[in-house]
């Protein structure tokens, strides 16, 4: 029922099948770069602490604040950001993660390693088994496997236009398969969304609706774009099933009830919005944004055209030169999935049917337009994650397309070769940005140390600035991480997501307000950054240094 009783069959069919055992052995070392060295101690030269790479210097260390300080008490504290609730967020894995950690488990150790290579196990597992369930062609199974762990976007391109370089490249547009890991909530949905299709094909309709709903309420406590998107996807093959009208309105309502429990349960969203609906309606912003980006496909002449259309209102020019945009947005973000897309069209026009294929590109159509229409309030780029749903399926259908050429063909031979090796240069740079034989972002071995102290002290809340950010406010979650308490203020981009409405103590903080130290248990300040002298002097302050070391002071308010 489950899908996960056969591992047997799968390995007897890896050992059969050399070319698949080694792309998934490539996909796995690959994947082992991306996540396995963070979070760990190296030393680089004399630089000795704990190191991360890319995006996990502040996604990863973020969830280690959550894992380590919201679940203490009921309802979940907020860990950047003393006396708020943790609303509006997906805090699923990190609650998993966290009662994990009670037996003893090092949560570093969790995120980083072991909840990354079984997820790698897992979604290997499902992909295969969709890919077995669409078709019984070996030659399917690979190409779904390379794109799901190798699929890229034209990023490259744009680094070859304006650096003359492939490198740089994976980080200008939206976040593609080999970089999964670093969302790790993100990669774990798509274990439900394959899943979900696996489960279009089971026949035993007694069960099969029950684990929509299941998957629906595990994927909106994962991600909340997941779940937008896995709720679109069940509601359409939901239309395309063989079953009676009544069937198929109970079969959502379990689905949309279940999800609806779990948008409750993990993002409180009555509290939530109190600072305003989380998406907001911004049509063409993410598709004008690729003309107006120096870094991207930059269009000076054609962005001024843009914006002066705009100021006389809607007409046939400015429709035509969206449509345009919309174009590049696919083409760039989607790479040569979008090989895919007109394979789709054909196999529609020679069959004239709504099936499985249908939902596939109507789900990837939905889920970029969602990007396209609409904006994140407070990270407005974040509505890009919706677009990741479309292009995990968009490997469906290239994979559908690549399977059905004839590979007795020179020319088609010829196509394979070029679009897979189209794949290869962003993944490579994307490997360059994680090699952990070159240095990445640390925790220094003495904020470690004092990191380590401030743990073992009684609860309470620490006070800490930034005097080199104009806001003052330190941009990350490293100090409640590994400090496990809850700090004063940090973290503006989790503050803006998460919807805390921050602005009145961030304005305290730019004042140097001495009242803010009325709600303070303890100060981490560097020596780097003294920031009591210079800003608080004149506060009546009455501290006690408990600690004190080669880069770190902290005080105890008494």
């Amino acid at each position: 029922m489950i899908y996960f009783t056969k591992f047997k069959d799968v390995f007897i069919s890896l050992y059969k099948n050399k070319l698949l055992a080694f792309l998934i052995l490539l996909g796995f070392f690959a994947y082992l770069l991306i996540s396995f060295p963070s979070g760990k101690y190296y030393c680089f030269h004399d630089k000795c602490g704990l190191y991360f790479w890319g995006a996990h210097i502040h996604d990863g260390v973020w969830h280690l604040a959550v894992i380590e300080n919201s679940f203490k008490h009921y309802p979940f504290f907020h860990p950047v950001f003393s006396g708020a609730i943790l609303t509006g967020y997906n805090f699923l894995l990190d609650l998993i993660i966290y009662l994990f950690s009670k037996v003893g488990v090092n949560s570093l150790d969790l995120y980083f390693r072991l909840f990354p290579f079984l997820w790698f196990v897992f979604y290997t597992y499902t992909t295969l088994k969709l890919a077995s369930k669409i078709s019984k062609k070996f030659i399917l199974k690979f190409f779904i496997l390379f794109f799901n762990y190798f699929g890229a976007s034209c990023g490259f391109l744009l680094s070859l236009y304006h650096n003359k370089t492939i490198f740089g490249s994976s980080s200008r547009l939206a976040m593609q398969s080999l970089l999964s890991p670093v969302n790790l909530q993100f990669s774990i949905s798509l274990i439900f969304i394959n899943l979900i299709l696996i489960n279009y094909f089971n026949k035993n309709s007694s069960t099969k609706y029950y684990l929509y709903g299941v998957y629906s309420f595990i994927n909106f406590g994962l991600k909340f774009y997941s779940g937008v998107i896995n709720l679109f996807l069940i509601l359409f093959l939901l239309i395309i099933e063989k079953e009676s009208f009544l069937k198929k309105i109970n079969s959502f309502l379990i689905v949309f009830l279940l999800s609806f429990a779990s948008i409750i349960f993990f993002y409180n969203p009555f509290n939530a919005i109190k600072t305003g609906f989380p998406l907001i309606f911004s049509p063409f912003s993410q598709v004008n944004y690729l003309i107006e980006q120096p870094t991207l496909f930059y269009m000076p002449n054609l962005a001024n055209i843009l914006n002066i259309l705009k100021e006389g209102g809607f007409g046939p020019r400015l429709f035509l030169i969206e449509i345009f945009l919309i174009i590049l947005f696919f083409i760039l973000h989607y790479g040569i999935r979008i090989f895919g897309f007109f394979y789709y069209f054909y196999y529609f026009y020679k069959r004239k049917k709504i099936d499985f294929y249908f939902v596939i590109f109507v789900t990837t159509i939905f889920s970029s337009f969602l990007t396209i229409f609409f904006v994140q309030k407070g990270e407005w780029w974040n509505t890009i994650q919706f677009t990741y749903y479309g292009i995990f399926l968009a490997n469906i259908l290239v994979a559908k397309f690549l399977s059905e050429l004839n590979f007795n063909k020179f020319f088609s031979k010829l196509l394979i070769i070029f679009l897979i090796l189209f794949n290869i240069p962003e993944n490579l740079d994307i490997i360059k940005n994680f090699n952990p034989f070159l240095p990445g972002n640390y925790i220094s071995r003495y904020e470690l140390e004092a990191l380590a102290f401030l743990k073992k002290q009684k609860d309470g809340i620490v006070f800490s600035i930034n005097d080199k950010n104009i806001n003052y406010i330190i941009e990350n979650s490293y100090i409640p991480a590994f400090g496990k308490k809850i700090i004063f203020i940090a973290d503006s981009a989790q503050l803006k997501i998460t919807g805390i409405d921050y602005i009145n103590r961030l304005k305290s903080i730019v004042r140097h307000d001495c009242k803010v130290f009325e709600k303070i248990n303890y100060i981490y300040e560097k020596k780097t950054d003294l920031f009591l002298n210079k800003y608080y002097k004149n506060c009546q302050l009455n501290l006690m240094k408990i600690f004190e070391n080669k880069e770190v002071l902290i005080y105890k308010v008494i």
